[in-house]
């Protein structure tokens, strides 16, 4: 587990709330936006093609959702052919959303105790956001004048500001296990903790939410995890690979090295990070190290023209279902670019080595 470091000069009360299942769970939701002419409102339980419709009302008339949830969640409020949504936390409460329809990040939501806990929270961490705002311009200015060292000192430092605000969520979820904002909070920043971390997350949430739907994701993620931790070995599969004929990963094992690198031809930091595998990749791969490419793309044209622009000279795979992707279901990849090092044996040994990190670990290994 990394070393938590707590913000000593930060003096930060929060009110955690205790969000136990009561006999009403009945709630109502009711959107009141300027702006709006016509169109059809929907209430979604998640978004996208994962959303599942809940209700929908006239814009013309009163708009109310009603429902009943026995644990708080967040919901999707979003009018027909206008872009983009607005996430409300539900329970058992009457709510008022309100605001203007062209400004759904300012709305203002009333009458729910989840979304006023997280609200308080997100107002808490605003001091890491606006730090990392302001290092990230001065990074971009470093950027375009082509200034290496100022670029590594703001990336050090940006770095040690996403640790601090990583352990601050970390501790705050900790210290309010019968939450289920708290509960919500691990779910959404997972992909930040390691998995000793996330083992001492779920095994202290109270009883009183273990049923809740962030709960019981975050102990399906925590077995997962567990299945492809270091020191385990390799999770064998099948996929087709950039001419559509099936490959089994096993195959593509020949003793040596292997780094399997999950990324996406739309991904930009693993666009920014394919130079450095390659470097590796061709330094090393008459020595014992290979290199296996998992794509999560949707566009076949893309991920092929992807391959060929960034000289990626190993094998690729991928069923093209971008994060339905079975092997990163398997690896409980969440985020990406994301890589796991095996060794000659196929088990694991490293995950997520980039940059001169990578380096060193093969150069430690082969030379």
């Amino acid at each position: 587990m990394k070393k938590l470091l707590y913000l000593a000069l930060i003096s930060l009360v929060i009110t955690s709330c205790s969000f136990e299942p009561t006999k009403s769970t009945s709630f109502s939701v009711t959107v009141e936006l300027d702006g709006i002419e016509e169109g059809t409102f929907y209430l979604t339980k998640g978004r996208g093609s994962q959303g599942v419709l809940v209700d929908s009302a006239d814009a013309s008339g009163l708009v109310k959702f009603t429902g009943n949830v026995d644990f708080p969640e967040i919901y999707y409020v979003s009018l027909q052919s206008k872009k983009g949504s607005m996430p409300v936390f539900i329970d058992a409460a009457d709510i008022l959303i309100s605001g203007h329809i062209d400004s759904l990040r300012q709305i203002i939501i009333t009458g729910s105790p989840a979304q006023d806990e997280l609200n308080t929270f997100s107002e808490s961490t605003n001091v890491f956001d606006e730090q990392l705002k302001k290092l990230y311009a001065d990074y971009r200015i470093a950027y375009q004048e082509k200034n290496e060292e100022v670029r590594s000192q703001l990336e050090e430092q940006m770095e040690s500001l996403r640790e601090k605000k990583v352990d601050f969520t970390y501790k705050y979820i900790l210290e309010n296990n019968t939450s289920v904002v708290a509960a919500y909070l691990a779910y959404q920043n997972n992909y930040y903790f390691e998995l000793s971390q996330l083992e001492t997350i779920v095994r202290g949430f109270d009883l009183s939410i273990e049923q809740s739907s962030y709960v019981q994701a975050l102990k399906d993620r925590v077995v997962v995890l567990q299945t492809v931790a270091i020191g385990k070995p390799f999770i064998d599969f099948t996929m087709n690979n950039t001419e559509d004929t099936p490959v089994t990963f096993s195959s593509l094992l020949t003793g040596k090295y292997v780094l399997i690198d999950f990324w996406a031809a739309w991904c930009g930091p693993c666009r920014g990070e394919n130079p450095n595998v390659v470097a590796v990749y061709n330094d090393y791969k008459d020595k014992g190290f290979n290199v296996v490419g998992i794509s999560l793309d949707k566009d076949k044209s893309r991920w092929l023209e992807a391959i060929e622009t960034d000289n990626l000279a190993w094998s690729h795979v991928s069923d093209l279902q971008f994060w339905d992707n079975t092997a990163a279901k398997l690896y409980g990849v969440n985020s990406i670019p994301h890589s796991i090092l095996l060794d000659s044996d196929g088990i694991i040994i490293a995950k997520n080595l980039r940059g001169q990190e990578l380096r060193d670990k093969i150069t430690e290994l082969l030379d």
